[in-house]
C-alpha cells in the first residue's frame, strides 16, 4: 500500500507540472490549433456540420456557425435551390473568412448586394480551411448536382499552386487532377483520431524535441534560402522543378472546373485573390527579406496571380483581376491585409474584404447575374468598428483591484501610495514585455519564437538562480512527501512551495519583484 501511495505521489506531481505546463503553452498562443475539419473519403476534409468556433487575434474576432451541411452559411435543411438562381463560391480560408464575422465577409456582401438590387438568387459558401484548387473542383463534381449553380466563383489564392502537386495537406490526404482535367482517382485513406501531439500542446513540444514528429510543412532549397517553404516557390522567377509540375495540375483542376460547369449548365468565373505583397510594394520588402530571403529581382508577388489568369484565359473560362482596385482601397490607415509579423495573420481586414466585395461585383459581367429589378447598390463601408484592444482594460482592473488590496493590506499608508506603487510596478512589468515584443517585430519570423523563449528562461534562470540552495529544501520537501506516499496532498503542497519560493526571490531582488507582486 505504501509503495502504491508513493506512486500516485510521483504521478500527482508529474500530472501538476504538464497541467501548469500545458496551460502556460496555450496562454503564449503555443496550444493546439482550432479546426472546423473532419475527414472526408471524397474530398480528404470537410468541415463539420453544426460545429461552433471562435477566433480572435490583435483586433479582430471571427465566430463561425456552420449550419447542418456544414457551410458558414444561413440555416439550410437541404442543399436544392430555394430560389431560382444560385451562385456557389468555391475557395479556402479567404472565402470562409477566416478573420472577420459574417456581416464583413465578401460572399455575404455580395449577396446582400445583388439581392438589395433585386436580383432573386442566393449565393452558398462552400470556403473550407486549407482547400486548394483541385479540392474546389472534387467538391463541384461531388456536390455540384445537389446544389445545381447557375454560377460558380472560385477564388484561389497563391499557394493553391503548389498544393495542387501534393497529395497530402498536413495529416490529411487530399484528391489530385491530373493536367488534363481527369481525378487521378486516388483512394483517400482516413488518417485516424488526432494524437496526443495534436491534441496538446506539451505532447506536441515533447514529439518535437525528440524528434518525433516529423514536420509536416514543405521545404526547398533555393539560392540564398536552403530552407525556403515549397508553397512560396511559386513566387520565384526561376523556380525549383516541381512547380511546373504543380501548376500543371493547378490547370488541370482549372480545366476539370470548366467541365463541371459546362456539365451543370453554370458559367464559371475565376478571381484569384492576390497576396498582401502583390498589393502593398512596403510589405513586399519585408517579406522578400524577412521569409524568401531572396533579391526583389528574384520573385514577383503577382506571379501566381498572373498564372491563373493565363491558364483560365487559355481554358476560355471568365476571370476578374481585383489587383487595381485592392491597390486602391490599401493604405496604412486602412490596410486590407491583416499584417503577418504584426499580427500573426495573413487574410483580409475587414475593409480588405468590403474592398474586395466591390471590386467582384463590378468586375464581373451583367450578364452572369439575373437582371436586377432596382437601383444599384454599392457594398458599403465596412460597419463593424475595429474591436478594442482588451489588454487596456484587463491591465487597469488589475491595477484596481491590486491598489485597493494593498490599500488594504497597508491601511496606515497614504491612500494614494497603493496606486502609485502598483501603477509603477505594472508599467515596468508592461513596458518590459513590451519591449520583448518590439525586439521579436525586428528580426526573422524563424527567430521570433526564439527571442521569447530565450527570455522566459532568463526570467527562470533568474529565478532559480536567487533560489540558490533553497531549492534543494524544495526537493527535500517534495521528496519527504513523496516518500510518506501523501499524493492526496501533492497539489496543496506543489502550489505552497512554489508561493513560497516566488515570494523569496521577491524579497531578494528589487528587479523581479514587479513580475511576481504583479502575478500575486
Amino acid at each position: 500500500m505504501r509503495a502504491l501511495n508513493v506512486l500516485l505521489s510521483i504521478v500527482v506531481s508529474v500530472l501538476i507540472f504538464l497541467l501548469v505546463f500545458e496551460g502556460g503553452l496555450r496562454l503564449i498562443g503555443k496550444g493546439p490549433p482550432q479546426t472546423l475539419n473532419r475527414f472526408d473519403p471524397a474530398l480528404g476534409w470537410s468541415k463539420e456540420p453544426n460545429k461552433s468556433l471562435s477566433r480572435h487575434g490583435n483586433g479582430w474576432e471571427a465566430t463561425f456557425e456552420l449550419n447542418a451541411l456544414g457551410l458558414r452559411d444561413d440555416p439550410m435543411s437541404s442543399s436544392g435551390k430555394t430560389r431560382p438562381f444560385r451562385v456557389v463560391a468555391l475557395g479556402d480560408s479567404f472565402t470562409l473568412g477566416f478573420t472577420v464575422q459574417r456581416e464583413d465577409l465578401f460572399v455575404d456582401l455580395l449577396e446582400k448586394k445583388w439581392q438589395a438590387e433585386g436580383r432573386d438568387l442566393d449565393i452558398v459558401n462552400t470556403g473550407t480551411e486549407g482547400y486548394s484548387t483541385d479540392q474546389e473542383a472534387a467538391w463541384l463534381d461531388r456536390h455540384g448536382a445537389d446544389y445545381q449553380p447557375n454560377l460558380v466563383l472560385v477564388f484561389p489564392y497563391e499557394n493553391d499552386i503548389f498544393w495542387c502537386g501534393e497529395a497530402h495537406y498536413l495529416r490529411f490526404p487530399k484528391p489530385q487532377y491530373e493536367p488534363d482535367g481527369r481525378p487521378t482517382g486516388a483512394l483517400l485513406a482516413d488518417p485516424g483520431p488526432k494524437t496526443l501531439a495534436d491534441r496538446f500542446a506539451v505532447a506536441s513540444l515533447g514529439s518535437k524535441l525528440l524528434g518525433l514528429r516529423p514536420d509536416l510543412d514543405r521545404y526547398c532549397e533555393v539560392p540564398g534560402n536552403p530552407k525556403l517553404r515549397s508553397e512560396f516557390a511559386p513566387l520565384l522567377r526561376t523556380p525549383p522543378p516541381f512547380v511546373a509540375q504543380a501548376m500543371a495540375r493547378a490547370k488541370g483542376s482549372l480545366s476539370a472546373l470548366s467541365k463541371r460547369c459546362a456539365a451543370l449548365g453554370a458559367k464559371l468565373v475565376v478571381v484569384p485573390i492576390p497576396s498582401h505583397s502583390a498589393v502593398d510594394p512596403a510589405f513586399a520588402d519585408e517579406f522578400g527579406t524577412k521569409v524568401l530571403r531572396v533579391s526583389r529581382g528574384e520573385w514577383s508577388p503577382d506571379l501566381p496571380v498572373d498564372f491563373y489568369l493565363s491558364a483560365s484565359k487559355e481554358l476560355g473560362i471568365a476571370t476578374i483581376d481585383t489587383r487595381p482596385d485592392l491597390k486602391a482601397a490599401h493604405s496604412a490607415d486602412r490596410p486590407a491585409y491583416l499584417h503577418m509579423f504584426k499580427d500573426r495573420e495573413w487574410h483580409f481586414t475587414a475593409h480588405g474584404n468590403h474592398a474586395f466585395a466591390a471590386a467582384v461585383a463590378a468586375g464581373l459581367d451583367a450578364g452572369a447575374l439575373p437582371k436586377a429589378t432596382g437601383a444599384p447598390v454599392e457594398i458599403p463601408e465596412e460597419h463593424v468598428a475595429k474591436a478594442l484592444p482588451k489588454w487596456p482594460f484587463v491591465l487597469g482592473g488589475l491595477w484596481l483591484v491590486l491598489s485597493l488590496v494593498y490599500g488594504a493590506t497597508y491601511p496606515k499608508s497614504p491612500k494614494i501610495q497603493g496606486f502609485l506603487v502598483v501603477g509603477v510596478m505594472l508599467s515596468l512589468v508592461v513596458g518590459i514585455f513590451l519591449g520583448v515584443a518590439k525586439l521579436t517585430e525586428l528580426v526573422p519570423a524563424r527567430f521570433q519564437s526564439l527571442i521569447i523563449i530565450g527570455f522566459l528562461l532568463t526570467v527562470l534562470g533568474f529565478v532559480v538562480y536567487k533560489l540558490g540552495a533553497r531549492l534543494l529544501t524544495v526537493g527535500e520537501l517534495l521528496k519527504a512527501f513523496i516518500g510518506r506516499g501523501h499524493w492526496y496532498l501533492m497539489p496543496l503542497v506543489v502550489v505552497l512551495l512554489t508561493i513560497g519560493s516566488l515570494l523569496v526571490v521577491a524579497a531578494s531582488s528589487p528587479f523581479v519583484a514587479p513580475f511576481i507582486y504583479t502575478l500575486f
